[in-house]
């Protein structure tokens, strides 16, 4: 869904709004969550698994982080949400790339080129993606303190 098209122009933001502002305070933020997931998964839901995957991995492991007193613990918890988010991010980015050129150094070598693969882009992954690891950074630095409720974090 694109911002200037007629469907979210004349439709999609106008019930968003109303929903938000209809619903009780205790419940604006799991209709936006919910609404904003709508709009993130309308073009693709397999981007929108992605983006509720990133989003549980960084919460989860903000949480161990939060609570753990080791400090082994709590690295190896914000260890594995950077490579996780940024192998992610590294694959729809660069993967391509490195591929193109890995078939280059192959074809000088004369050996078979890797197939190619055509990866489309999903849509904010890199703001997503720094945002989750800066929060979670933030809270391994005491800087923030781990969200304990996943909804307002998701928002």
């Amino acid at each position: 869904m694109i911002f200037t098209s007629y469907i979210f122009l004349f439709f999609f933001l106008p019930l968003s709004l109303l929903v938000y502002l209809l619903c009780p305070h205790k419940y604006r933020n799991p209709s936006l969550l919910f609404v904003s997931y709508i709009f993130y998964g309308y073009w693709r839901l397999d981007f929108l698994a992605l983006l509720i995957g990133v989003t549980i991995v960084h919460f989860f492991c903000a949480q161990k982080i939060s609570i753990s007193v080791d400090p082994a613990v709590r690295r190896l918890y914000l260890v594995f949400s950077i490579v996780i988010s940024l192998g992610i991010l590294g694959y729809f980015k660069y993967f391509v790339f490195a591929i193109s050129n890995l078939n280059k150094v192959l074809y000088l070598l004369g050996r078979n080129e890797l197939p190619l693969a055509s990866i489309i882009l999903p849509v904010g992954i890199s703001f997503f993606t720094f945002q989750t690891v800066s929060y979670t950074i933030d809270v391994y630095r005491n800087k923030s303190k781990a969200s304990k409720n996943f909804v307002d974090f998701a928002c």
